[in-house]
Order: structure tokens, then sequence, then C-alpha cells
């Protein structure tokens, strides 16, 4: 090995470094200065030194210094030459001083902010031991490090020069030192400092701090919006391959828990170097160039990733392109980073189910509560973003889909009218209430990925309908703050649903609505939909709520079983690379690999399909034929849930006027199921946290088709009053409960 040490890396710094025999170091990481852990490391998965800011600037050999006598064969050593450099202690002591300046200079040039200083607090003096020597690093003054080495009471010091990155934090600093020192010898290898980050501590279990998301160089990117994210990397201050590697270790942080994550995009790192050069070079596509994203697995990416519903039956197909919103979220510069995990087939094979499995996926968990139904069918999109895994993503609804994973992981979800969003290269189920929604922490965010992804699409005839209903420019031109409220007016449809919610979510909701009073809106109760005892079920969600009284074309599920039957035909027919060609070939698939993909009924299958694939044959049984009693079944849902329902309570504004929304407790399944029967939009914020479970619950607006306006501007004022409120009435972060149990089904 070389005797001096060099890093390679990228522009920021130069470090020289003296690697010798060493037998005991102790890395002196408890100081007054702020520190954090070192970044970018998960067991078994570190990344390359190329995420820190180092660089080289050689100097002349003859300065170089060499390895001092020290370790058993110091004598053999054929170090030992005439020829060698002598340095004498004083030489050292000057070179130390050196670096002292450097980081007094970095020191002083650089803000420290609260979260470096708790930061501090928690470090401490961690043993190592390696060989012959005695290594202390530690900080004499703020911004002034001593390297020392002791061997038979005789210190030494080592040498190091070079100018540092002034963004870069003391502790990223000096975690480089160690690193570059440490490479010299199997020390390296070693996990030095394993709590918080790399291993969960269980002293802090059931808590926020059971894990924290370590900074990304310096800067703190937990709970980021798209807004700030843009301007670290405008400021130059991260890079998009930064960004993307530092929500990868979070990834790795977190994923054996919550298994939010599917796949990751293998060429995220390419796709990022590409937009940080259009940045580079003065092109900056919008508001999401540069932001990691993923969409869930049943959303067609045409790249390397499968695109597979969570179903090994689909491992290995070709899509014939992008999904629509896919490919306009690429030409936003928005970076695809990979595929959340899901409910397999949307919910579609089974009836009795553990919401957030799939075969290919595994259970998906909720960061708030690992052993609770986590929302679904697009989990891993609403869990990814709520545990700070990644910024936003996509998902789907059919039934509740978005609008319930975003409300119990403390999300925004926003399901977009039927035909504001395409649903081309979508693997569908049911054309005539399938959208594609999105997932994000504030409103302005959502409200920026829904600008991004809405628009007509020719391969996507619903799309068609939004022509001259929508606005040219955008959504974001409504957003509103907390002063809009003055003069709204919103309704209760109390009997329809409030009746429902518990009486925690009902006590917490009331108050926030008290809340939105005091800031100048009118509240009016009793705006019921006049077809709720048809279409609301008193036993909660039902989808063959019809049937269930015994009208089998007044059911939603009569329809969309159907509809699967034919939609799923037409999919596989442009898929290459598979012999799955219609929904019997998924059904015998099933059956074959029952031990995978649960074809029989537990205990013959697996207990995450407990009911097997029930649904899949009750959409077989219907051979796709769309009979009288389908129209009916179809024709009932949307009047009643329309005309009949939501626009007949929005209806019953004041002296005749309409309503700006109807404000629901989307806990309640039948919100977004008669949202979903009418193809109107949602959009849920998040509200509170459940004291039995630590699970959340939202605060859900409801429009008419094509009033996404109303719904953004709406939502962002109640979101900005809810910032100046105290908790529990706002997005709060996940307690990890019951982190260490895997229960399937989840409860």
């Amino acid at each position: 090995m070389s005797d001096t040490i060099r890093n390679m890396d990228g522009a920021g710094s130069a470090i020289d470094y003296w690697p010798s025999s060493h037998a005991h170091m102790e890395l002196d990481l408890h100081s007054r200065s702020p520190m954090q852990s070192i970044i970018g490391r998960k067991r078994g998965r570190s990344l390359t030194s190329k995420q820190h800011n180092i660089a080289t600037v050689e100097e002349p050999p003859a300065k170089r210094l060499r390895r001092t006598d020290s370790g058993p064969n110091a004598s053999n050593s054929s170090d030992q030459g005439s020829d060698r450099p002598k340095h004498s202690v004083k030489s050292q002591l000057e070179r130390a001083a050196e670096i002292n300046s450097l980081l007094v200079h970095w020191q002083n040039q650089r803000r420290i902010d609260a979260a470096e200083q708790a930061e501090a607090t928690r470090m401490n003096t961690i043993p190592i031991d390696i060989k012959l020597q005695h290594i202390v690093i530690q900080e004499l003054a703020p911004g002034q490090i001593q390297v020392s080495t002791q061997t038979q009471n005789e210190t030494k010091e080592m040498r190091f020069t070079g100018s540092l990155d002034t963004r870069r934090s003391f502790a990223s600093v000096h975690e480089e030192l160690m690193k570059h020192y440490l490479c010299a010898s199997n020390a390296s290898q070693l996990l030095l400092h394993p709590y918080p980050f790399d291993f969960p501590n269980d002293a802090t279990a059931n808590s926020t701090a059971l894990f924290p998301m370590p900074t990304c160089h310096g800067i703190t990117i937990e709970e980021a919006t798209i807004d700030q994210l843009q301007q670290y990397l405008s400021q130059g201050s991260l890079t998009s391959q930064q960004l993307a590697l530092c929500y990868l270790q979070r990834i790795w942080q977190t994923d054996d828990y919550i298994n939010s994550v599917l796949e990751i995009n293998p060429d995220f790192l390419q796709i990022a170097a590409q937009l940080d050069a259009e940045r580079h070079a003065g092109n900056v596509r919008g508001p999401l160039h540069g932001i990691p994203f993923m969409v869930k697995d049943n959303i067609a990416t045409k790249d390397r990733m499968e695109t597979t519903a969570g179903s090994w039956a689909l491992q290995g197909s070709v899509v014939p392109r992008d999904a629509h919103v896919v490919a306009l979220l690429r030409e936003a510069g928005a970076l695809l980073f990979g595929k959340a995990t899901l409910s397999e087939w949307a919910d579609m094979r089974s009836n009795n189910y553990s919401e957030g499995h799939s075969a290919r996926g595994g259970q998906c968990r909720s960061a708030y509560n690992l052993t609770v139904n986590p929302g679904g069918s697009s989990s891993g999109s609403a869990v990814g973003v709520a545990a700070n895994a990644f910024t936003f993503a996509l998902g789907t609804e059919t039934d509740g889909s978005v609008i319930n994973p975003a409300e119990r992981n403390a999300v925004v979800g926003i399901k977009p009218t039927v035909g504001l969003t395409s649903r081309d290269g979508v693997v569908p189920e049911s054309l005539n209430q399938d959208t594609v929604g999105c997932f994000a922490r504030t409103v302005r965010d959502a409200t920026l990925v829904l600008d991004a992804i809405y628009g007509p699409d020719p391969r996507d005839n619903a799309t068609s309908a939004q022509i001259g209903k929508v606005p040219l420019n955008g959504y974001t031109e409504f957003l509103a703050n907390r002063t809009a409220l003055d003069g709204a007016v919103f309704g209760i449809p109390w009997e329809t649903f409030w009746v429902y919610a518990d009486s925690e979510q009902q006590n917490v909701l009331l108050s926030m609505i008290d809340t939105i009073r005091t800031a100048g809106a009118t509240i009016i109760n009793g705006t019921e939909l006049p077809s709720r005892d048809l279409l609301v079920s008193p036993d909660g969600w039902d989808w063959d709520y019809g049937t269930t009284r015994g009208y089998s074309n007044e059911s939603e599920y009569t329809y969309v079983k159907v509809d699967f039957y034919n939609d799923i035909k037409t999919y596989l027919s442009e898929l290459d690379n598979t012999s799955m060609r219609s929904l019997e070939d998924i059904v015998a698939y099933n059956y074959a690999n029952d031990g995978s993909e649960g074809g029989n009924p537990w205990p013959l299958g697996i207990p995450a399909f407990y009911s097997g694939q029930d649904g899949f044959l009750a959409s077989l049984e219907t051979k796709g034929v769309m009979d009288d009693t389908y129209l009916q079944a179809l024709n009932f849902c949307r009047y009643h849930s329309r005309e009949r329902g939501i626009d007949a309570a929005l209806a019953m504004g004041p002296n005749g006027t309409k309503l700006d929304s109807l404000l629901v407790p989307p806990d309640v399944a039948q919100t977004y199921q008669v949202a979903a029967q009418a193809g109107y939009p949602m959009i849920t914020i998040p509200a509170g946290v459940q004291s039995s479970n630590g699970m959340p619950f939202g605060l859900a607006l409801m429009q008419t088709a094509w009033r996404e306006d109303a719904l953004v501007k709406w939502a962002s004022a109640i979101e900005d009053l809810q910032l100046a409120m105290d908790p529990p009435y706002r997005r709060t972060l996940p307690e990890w409960r019951d982190y260490l149990k895997r229960n399937i089904p989840v409860d």
C-alpha cells in the first residue's frame, strides 16, 4: 500500500494523510463544536466516497511524510532506506497548524444551525483495536483539529494539508479525515458509530427519534419542500446526484422496516448527471427539475425497470412506452428514482387480503405503526413520502387507492377527476373510475406535481373531456393562504359521513373546523347527499353494497369486475415478452404458483391473500359482457353519486348558492367511495394522529368534476392555517411503533 493516501473525488479540498501501523485508535467525537454522524452508510451497502466534496492537489514527493518506525517489523521495513525523508515533530506541528488555520477560516464562514448543535451532544468516544499505536483526533477549539499519535509515552502530530469546502459541516470534515486515515487498514470496514443512523437504537423505540434522517452534505432535507430543494440545487449547495444518493441512503436506512420501495431505477445516477449538466448550462426545465420521485408499480416505465402490478406473472414483460404521466414528468425534468410497492393488482385480485402486500414486493408497512393497515392500494407511494424516503410519488385510484393511503400516512393526496390525468400505460382496473393521482408532504408540492401530469392524451379518450374546463397555466395559481378563508362557505354532510368517524377523530376534526370558522369561513352542517341510503353502507366500505341490499344492478362492483376483464386484456395485448394475454392466463398462473401468488384461499394459499383470488374469479365469471345489469349498475352509481349525491350537497349553500367544498373525514371509507363512483376529485390533508395506535387521519375536501382549482385553493388555505396552530392539527413525523413486528396480514 502506498505510504501516502490520496483521495480523488471532485471539487472541494485536498487532504494528505500519513498512514502508520497502529494498534488502538480512539476517535474523540465529543466536543463543544457542532457535529453529526457520517452520512452515506447502510450496513452492507456503503456508498462510494464520490458523495463527498474532496479533491486532491498533488504536492512534490519530497514534502510527503512517510511512515514512522512502529510495529513489530519496523526494523525490516523497506522504508528504512537512507533516502527516506526525515520529519521532526516541529515540522509536523507546523503542518498541523496549517490545517488548523484552514479549519478556523472554514468554520468562521459557516453558520451553525440548531440541528448540528443538538447532534453534537450525541457524539462520544469510540475505541477501535487495530495494532500498535494509539491515535487521537480531537477538536481543540471551534474549527481546530489536533491529530496525535502516542507510542511509548511519546506524542507526535499527524500532518495533513489542503483547503476545505466552507459548505460542509465540521462532522463531515472530521469524518472525512478519519475515513482517509482508516483506509490504510481494515478499520475502514468497521462501523464506528452505529446509532442512530445505521441501526435503530431500541432505546428510542416508538418515537420519531428511532430513524432520524441524516443531513445531506450538511443540509437538512428531512421534510424539505420542492421549492427548498430547488433552492439548494440552484445555489450549488447540492446536485441532483447528491440529493438522489442521500434519498437512497434513507431508503437503505428504513426499507427493511417499511418496504415502501419495490425497485430502484438502475439508471438514476446517469439521469441525475444529465439533469445536473442541464442546470449547469442554464437550462432548468421547471420546478421539478432534478427532484427524485417514485411511481407505483402499475405505472409503466420504458426503461430497465419492471412494471408488474406487484405480481410475478408480469416479471420480465416489456412495456411499449412510458405511461403518459411518466413521460410528462421526464419532460418536466423530474428524476425517476424507482417503483413503489403496492397492493397486488391494485386490490382487484382478492376481497379479503393484507393491504399493501404483493407477491413481488412483499408487505409494505406504515412508518407510523408497522403492524397496522398502511392504506392502499398505492401503499408504498404514500408510505415512502411520509418517511422522507423520496420527495413525491404517483399512485392510482379506482376506489380510494390515493386518498386512503395518503390520509393514513399524514401526507397530501390528490385524486383528480377521471380524465384529468391520462391512464395510458397504467395497469387498469376500471376505466370508468381509474385515475392517476399524486402524493406529497404539502399542498403546494402536490399541486406542482399535478401541474406536470394533467392534460389531454390522444391515447386516452376520457382526457378530451377536460378541454375548456381546466386552467391553461396550471393549478399553482390557485394556491392560497389562510386569509382566503374569510368568506368561504363549507358544508358538513354529517349524517352521510361524519357519524361513522370515531369520537376521537370527530373531536379533533371539529376543533380544526372551529378554527376554520374563526378564520372567517361559514360552516353549514347537514349538507347531506340525498342518495346516501342507496350508496353509503352503514357498515363501512362496500363496493358491492347494491348486491348487499339485494340489487346487483345498483352495485359498483357489478361494472368494475366486467371492466377489469376487458381492460386488462387490452393492456396485456401491448406487452412483449410475456405469455400473459388474458385474465384466464393470470388466474392459471396464480394457481400454478400458489406458494407465492396465493391462487387458493388460505390455508392452501398464503395468509396475505386470505380469500385467494376471488376477485379475479368474480371478474372471470362475467367474461366481460356489458349486459343490461352492467349498464344499469353503471348509470345508477353515476347518477346517485353525482346529481343526487355530491352535486346536490354542493348546491346547499346560503340562498341557493354553491358551497366552496364539502369537508369530510377521509378515514371514513364511504367518502372516497362515493367520489370514486362519481369520478369526482378529492384532496386530503393531514389533520391528526390516533392516540390508540399512532396512525394518522386527515381532513378531506370534495368537489364536482374539474374543480381541482377549488380543492387546491381551500386545502392550501387550511394547510396555512394549520401551520399557525399547535399540533396535532397538522402533519407530524412517524413514531415507528412496533418496528420489529412483521405480522401478515396487517391489522
